[in-house]
């Protein structure tokens, strides 16, 4: 017998009343999660699935800075996030039944009472938004925001960059056809003046 058949009533209440029957034998035998494919941390954040949802943004982040180092382009960024996104929604429902297992044995290890351990579930499981994941939710976005405004900064100084060197490009290219103007004009003169020269000596 595994671990959610020797605490169904606990994964029960940690999951909640709303869809709880789906919820339960998709933990139990896998599925594919719209909402976790659309959504991702917020579904992660509603759910309580804290430690999840900070993975998910360093993998996030790091895979982010992956494409900016090696010069992707917009198409594989839109690429990669699909794959992203069906590999959350495919691993959802997974992750969830680990995120109440932890739960359950972290309460188990303090010596709560199997009723106590039910009215925690019932009390802070489901999809209920609670002060935590207001504060988690108000997180998720400082740090999106404060993701957006370095990888902004560092287009715009990549974009200032080129511009100077497109700047300094046209510069040279123009010097240098000044020179070959120069040369060439030179060169006509000289013709024109040895031209003239031996027509005198004849």
């Amino acid at each position: 017998m595994d671990h959610m058949d020797q605490n169904e009533e606990l994964y029960r209440a940690w999951i909640g009343m709303k869809n709880q029957e789906k919820y339960y034998r998709r933990m139990k035998k896998g599925g594919f999660n719209l909402c976790a494919f659309f959504f991702r941390e917020l579904l992660y954040l509603t759910r309580k699935m804290f430690v999840e949802t900070i993975l998910l943004i360093i993998a996030e982040t790091l895979i982010v800075i992956a494409l900016s180092i090696t010069g992707a382009p917009e198409g594989v960024y839109s690429l990669v996030g699909i794959i992203l996104s069906t590999l959350i929604g495919v691993t959802y429902y997974p992750l969830y039944r680990w995120s109440i297992e932890r739960k359950i044995k972290y309460y188990q290890r303090k010596g709560l009472t199997y009723e106590q351990q039910l009215e925690i579930a019932r009390k802070r499981g489901g999809d209920k938004v609670n002060v935590a994941v207001i504060l988690m939710l108000v997180v998720l976005i400082m740090i999106y925001a404060t993701i957006y405004i370095i990888f902004e900064g560092s287009n715009k100084t990549d974009i200032i960059s080129q511009s100077k060197q497109d700047s300094n490009n046209e510069e040279i290219n123009k010097e240098s056809d000044i020179n070959t103007i120069l040369n060439t004009s030179s060169t006509e003169e000289k013709n024109n003046t040895g031209y003239g020269t031996s027509s005198n000596e004849e």
